[in-house]
């Protein structure tokens, strides 16, 4: 469908391990969700909403402190990649330099 959303990209989850309303049950039909929770503590946590027809799958990305990221790619011939990052306020002068570098 021309003007539909493929993919929406998810920070603030909210969502830990031990769950919550799990994001798989929000989702539209057609659509699944990958998820990084906030490896401890409250809050945090990010994910992505993308068209299972899309083919997607999460990639590895470096862990850097104070940074919560997904990195997912999907596509077949031609590949799309999306990094989602959410960036804790007492560690952007630390993380985003790092992060800029896992970017590039």
């Amino acid at each position: 469908q021309e003007g539909a959303v493929d993919l929406a990209g998810i920070t603030e989850t909210w969502l830990g391990e031990e769950g919550g309303v799990p994001l798989v049950e929000m989702c539209p039909p057609g659509f699944q969700v990958l998820h990084q929770p906030r490896a401890q503590g409250r809050g945090g946590g990010v994910a992505v909403v993308i068209r299972e027809v899309l083919c997607p799958r999460v990639t590895t990305v470096p862990q850097i402190d104070g940074c919560e990221s997904l990195f997912v790619k999907w596509g077949r011939g031609v590949q799309m990649g999306l990094l989602i990052t959410y960036l804790s306020p007492c560690y952007v002068s630390t993380a985003l330099p790092e992060l800029l570098e896992v970017i590039a």
